[in-house]
């Protein structure tokens, strides 16, 4: 079986990718918010269907050094592990289509750099391969401590939960002043030391104007 060599994208092929509203270079998409990308989930098709058979076969005769971890526990799923990446491949339906998605990215650059790997595993040429952005995770920090009971309290008929009991963060959900059918993927988990995780965002503009609302039912400030 032919093997390339596993190598970084080329700068000429980022080049040709139109630009998307995430342009980071690192893992910050701080303009004062403090927020930080912890982890991009794009899927994207692949224009050559591969059978699993084939891509675990391929995997197992890759060095071992590239310590490459792929494994098959649903008959319609295949997972894949390496560079830091997890690949969720998806067996290609009846009309010839098969979806990837790639998690564990941290920028538009990531994404573009993971598919070519994706590529390099599976045995095909480099190529550009439009994605959808589906999930943008971060962590932030307002600044200093809050009380949570007492902004619970306050905004009771918000879409608000908290039972500290069971978990100690705020469940604060998307409201519908900034999406009116985001509240059950949209979610901010705050600590009362003001750290925060946002999960569920679609952008980077989206998870900011949430940052700025819970921003502003906990310490008053935008």
């Amino acid at each position: 079986m032919k093997k390339r060599k596993c190598n970084v994208l080329s700068k000429k092929l980022i080049a040709k990718r139109p630009k998307l509203e995430l342009d980071c270079c690192c893992q910050s998409c701080d303009k004062g918010t403090g927020l930080i990308i912890t982890n991009i989930k794009a899927s994207f098709k692949l224009d050559i269907p591969t059978e699993f058979e084939y891509i675990k076969e391929r995997c197992s005769e890759l060095p071992k050094s590239l310590e490459i971890v792929c494994y098959q526990t649903q008959p319609n799923i295949l997972t894949i592990r390496f560079n830091s990446r997890t690949y969720i491949c998806f067996k290609r339906s009846s009309n010839n289509t098969q979806w990837i998605n790639i998690t564990r990215c941290k920028c538009e650059q990531d994404i573009i750099e993971g598919i070519q790997d994706l590529l390099f595993l599976i045995d095909q040429p480099p190529k550009i391969i439009p994605f959808k952005i589906d999930n943008i995770s971060c962590t932030g920090y307002l600044g200093k401590a809050v009380v949570l009971n007492d902004i619970y309290i306050e905004h009771l008929n918000e879409n608000l939960r908290y039972n500290p009991e069971r978990f100690s963060a705020l469940e604060i959900r998307c409201p519908s002043v900034i999406s009116a059918n985001r509240w059950k993927s949209l979610c901010c988990l705050l600590y009362k030391s003001g750290r925060l995780v946002i999960v569920g965002g679609n952008s980077i503009s989206e998870i900011e104007k949430f940052y700025n609302y819970v921003k502003n039912i906990a310490i008053g400030e935008q």
